[in-house]
């Protein structure tokens, strides 16, 4: 048991580090207390029960005699605070009398912060009271410190604690590949958008960034669809290695593993990250086989004959472990010829057991395959709904052209591969005799001919990979089954797209569809498709930031926002672009990474690049404490130089790894990745300080200021798709270790991108859902983006921004890009809207030959009642809109099946769509009472009212 130190008045000299931490932890406790608590009594009152609580767990709080010390804290379970202080009442009906006792359990954040203060010997009251007395994290740190905790970097700080810079952002190299994996939609990288440096920085459409670390907490594949003589190939392939008892866990991690690779190889390049947790977790869910003591037992057979096998990505203790797998090339490509020679069938097997799948890909309306979406947000349910059975065009006969071409590709490049290693060969047997040293000139010769083998083998890889992806994609595509498109020009067939759900963000990522097939297939997709338009969101995360920004300060954040709109203002990417004469594609990467978390910490490339060194060779130090350099290793006639800068690069952060590519990019005049370190600093420096500012407010003042209780849930945050998110959730934790704690920086990520990507998505979804009251035809989402047919009117613009609560929003037209033809025009010649004003045309003329008064294949039936005027009367569309506003009764859940609130009855739902649309008018309006109280009284939550008055 511990007591107070010195009569809680002055702390104890100490020479550890920490007060940073201590100053964060304190802070924590005190932001997350109930209303009218005093800070200092709150925070000291935490820290006093924590030491007497000892290994019980909880204190029955007249034990303690420490009722003074909660001054104005009612003692009730309505004043519990998450991973802070819970209350637990419970009754004694013995002796025929009924007696409430309360008990007090203390969070872990609690017993952390007082184990700090007595590592470090600063006393509860102290600590308290400066924590009360400190505007801000950084001045309580130097109060600290001045009283005898210094300031360094310590335990448990840097990434983790959230300083501001150079965290990993959701663009930050191998290591974002593993934090960042799948809470999404629950499974793991295998359904979306994991490696941050290729789909979030470089902001492709891969499927999306998320938050989770998806080989910890997500799950592997259970169905993976493929015609049968792939299934059947799987079958023979497994024949000829050993797995004992483990052969079907084995067979579904490698057709987890397959999906991975051939649905995004780009992202996938390095490696498939799976956890030893979910490999055991697969093992107990197979009846045929025992829980393993070492996970080796299950893939041991199959590596080096059909997959290759990373070491651990994490190594440090207490962290989550984690291996990469990749399915060999010799097993790929048995599994590619069987695809290629069978991608029409329609009927589907499932990879991971082969068994038939009696159904196609559909969009599901469930979460888990029994709970229906609208028990967590009735405005996802919706959109969801109003997908389902939604149809998506395709020139058939242009995607075969470009599949034909990449095949093409693949021989071209298999051929130059086989010569250039020819040449290696020959070159080996003629240098090469045992006991002869090699001259200068022949070690350069031979260095020569292995990287140029080397070089045309990871090309040969590349252009397979692209291959795979786009062949997949199509082989499911077909499967659905084409149907000519009756309002199209002949050669255009209509199948039906599929969705799951991002549950972190409430982004739609399609199971069937082209979102996730390359620029090319998609220009080769849409050509002579009549009414093609393809929209995306402009500037969509500058502008969600700027507006999610200007409403911290007006809810009293100290954010300099005229940094992002000065940037808007001098054109952003293309401003840079001109200025420095750097194509803005190249601009795309370092501006999204910067958004999600990206920073400068080091000062220079080289303090950031001998900074990533030291990490490499920690990783591969042997028992003996010295470097192995064969771990690095992993391609063939990789010579040992690229291993080293293939390791290093991967260590580096977004901003240093694209001061590498454009050095090494001929394309690109500056040569000198110091100069472009330099040159993206000063772009994106103060941009990046004051984004992750933005995320600590999030964490620290977001949260408590208009979170709110669901019942079966406990107090969360909505995010603008009405989806909850808790900085508590386990899934932020650093370690996959039972127990372990959200790590601060996963939550700074999780917090913001749940704001970011759900403010854009919400806007996307409102477009789908309102298409039947105008006209044109929603045939697929593109994140923050959409395909449709026909045009956008603003009346339609405005309606979605009101609906999703994006006011910053605006559409422009994007062609998709082919990179050996012109650009699929997004509109076609005879599109209804003059481009630079986006205004009907007065030519409505349909393209020659379409037919197009035909009901869109999967659209509801919906009389249009009301005429497209700009009157303020409710559309079906708006009442169809049932987004749940925070202080209302609200469906939601942590991520659990068992934790979802109750929801609206059906016979109500109506009245309370209504009710919300016309709530949402009057909040756009300001008409809110000044009064908190009677603006409650008429149906406003205390956030409507600070999103207001505030």
């Amino acid at each position: 048991m511990h007591s107070l130190q010195n009569g809680g008045e002055v702390p104890n000299k100490c020479n550890h580090s920490g007060s940073k931490e201590l100053a964060r932890r304190l802070f924590t406790i005190a932001n997350n207390r109930p209303d009218g608590a005093a800070q200092a009594a709150w925070t000291e009152l935490c820290l006093v029960l924590e030491a007497h609580v000892g290994t019980q767990g909880r204190l029955y709080k007249k034990s303690a005699s420490l009722s003074s010390r909660a001054g104005n804290v009612a003692w009730n379970e309505e004043s519990s605070v998450p991973n802070v202080l819970s209350f637990e009442t419970s009754y004694d009906h013995s002796g025929g009398m009924t007696r409430a006792r309360t008990h007090v359990r203390v969070g872990k954040d609690v017993s952390d912060t007082r184990e700090l203060c007595d590592r470090l010997g600063v006393s509860y009251s102290f600590a308290a009271s400066a924590a009360a007395d400190a505007e801000s994290r950084q001045e309580l740190a130097q109060a600290l410190a001045q009283a005898g905790a210094p300031t360094e970097t310590g335990a448990g700080e840097g990434r983790g604690a959230g300083e501001r810079g150079e965290g990993r952002g959701e663009g930050e190299g191998e290591r974002a590949t593993t934090n960042v994996g799948a809470l999404s939609y629950g499974n793991s990288p295998s359904t979306h958008e994991a490696n941050p440096s290729s789909a979030a920085a470089e902001g492709e459409n891969r499927g999306g960034e998320s938050m989770w670390k998806s080989h910890v907490g997500g799950e592997m594949r259970d169905k993976v669809p493929v015609p049968k003589p792939v299934s059947d190939a799987l079958e023979e392939i497994l024949e000829e290695i050993d797995a004992g008892q483990y052969i079907d866990v084995l067979r579904r991690v490698i057709a987890h593993v397959y999906y991975c690779q051939t649905r995004m190889p780009d992202r996938y390049d390095d490696g498939v990250p799976l956890g030893h947790l979910l490999i055991r977790q697969a093992c107990s869910e197979d009846e045929s086989a025992a829980i393993p003591t070492r996970t080796e037992e299950v893939w041991e057979g199959a590596e080096g004959i059909v997959l290759a096998v990373n070491d651990y990505i994490y190594r440090e203790e207490d962290v989550g472990r984690s291996r990469q797998f990749l399915v060999r090339e010799k097993a790929l490509s048995r599994l590619d010829k069987a695809l290629s020679d069978s991608y029409e069938y329609k009927t589907r097997y499932n990879l991971v057991d082969g068994k038939r799948l009696y159904s196609g890909f559909q969009t599901e309306l469930t979460y888990d395959g029994e709970h229906s979406w609208e028990e967590r947000s009735t405005f996802i349910y919706r959109v969801l709904k109003r997908l389902k059975g939604q149809r998506d065009l395709v020139n058939k006969s242009a995607v075969e052209d470009h599949l034909d071409g990449l095949e093409d590709d693949v021989e071209a490049a298999k051929a130059r591969h086989e010569a250039a290693d020819e040449e290696r060969e020959q070159l080996e047997d003629e240098i090469l005799e045992e006991g002869k040293s090699l001259t200068d000139a022949e070690q350069t010769r031979l260095k020569e001919a292995r990287e140029a083998a080397f070089e045309a083998g990871r090309e040969l890889e590349r252009i397979r990979s692209r291959y795979r992806q786009d062949i997949r994609i199509w082989s499911d595509i077909i499967s659905q089954g084409l149907e000519d498109a009756e309002d199209q020009p002949e050669g255009i067939y209509e199948y039906e797209t599929a969705y799951e759900v991002q549950e972190a963000s409430g982004r739609f990522t399609q199971t069937c569809g082209l979102q996730n097939a390359s620029e090319d297939m998609k220009a080769a997709a849409c050509k002579d498709v009549a009414k093609y338009n393809n929209l995306d969101i402009s500037s969509s995360q500058t502008e969600a930031l700027i507006q999610e920004m200007r409403m911290a300060v007006r809810m009293g954040a100290e954010l300099d926002v005229s940094i992002l709109t000065g940037y808007i203002d001098e054109d952003g990417k293309d401003g840079l672009a001109k200025q420095f004469g750097v194509d803005r594609e190249h601009w795309k990467r370092p501006e999204h990474a910067v958004k999600f978390g990206a920073g400068f910490t080091h000062p220079t490339f080289e303090a950031v690049h001998g900074a990533a060194q030291g990490k490499v060779l920690a990783r591969i130090k042997d028992s003996d404490d010295d470097p192995d350099f064969s771990e690095l290793h992993q391609f063939e006639n990789e010579s040992g130089r690229s291993a080293w800068r293939r390791a290093v690069y991967n260590e580096l952060p977004t901003m240093a790894q694209t001061a590498r590519d454009w050095a090494d990019d001929e394309d690109i005049r500056y040569d000198d990745p110091e100069e472009i370190y330099s040159i993206l600093k000063d772009a994106y420096a103060e941009m990046a300080e004051e984004i992750d500012a933005w995320r600590d407010w999030l964490v620290d003042e977001h949260w408590t200021k208009v979170g709110q209780h669901g019942s079966g849930f406990g107090y969360y945050v909505s995010n603008p798709c009405s989806l909850p998110f808790s900085i508590y959730d386990p899934r932020l934790a650093e370690s996959n270790e039972e127990g372990a704690q959200p790590d601060r920086y996963n939550q700074k990520t999780g917090y913001a991108t749940s704001r970011l990507q759900g403010l854009e998505v919400a806007y996307i979804h409102a477009l789908a859902l309102i298409q039947d009251d105008f006209d044109y035809e929603f045939l697929r989402n593109e994140h923050d983006g959409a395909v449709i047919l026909g045009e956008v009117p603003e009346e339609a613009r405005e309606m979605a921004r009101r609906i999703s609560g994006f006011h910053r929003a605006e559409l422009e037209s994007k062609p998709f890009e082919s990179s050996d033809s012109s650009p699929c025009a997004s509109r076609s010649s005879t599109s209804m809207t003059n481009e630079s004003t986006g205004s009907p045309n007065t030519n409505p003329e349909s393209r020659s030959g379409a037919r197009t008064d035909r009901m869109p294949s999967g659209s509801a039936a919906t009389k249009r009642t009301n005429s497209k005027s700009g009157t303020a009367s409710t559309s079906p569309a708006e009442a169809s809109f049932s987004k749940s506003s925070p202080g209302e009764k609200q469906n939601a859940s942590k991520g659990s099946p068992d934790m979802t609130t109750g929801s609206t009855s059906r016979d109500q739902e109506e009245e309370v769509v209504e009710a919300y649309v016309q709530k949402r008018r009057r909040m756009a309006c300001g008409d809110v009472p000044p009064d908190p109280q009677e603006a409650m009284e008429q149906g406003f939550s205390m956030s409507d009212w600070k999103a207001v008055h505030v």
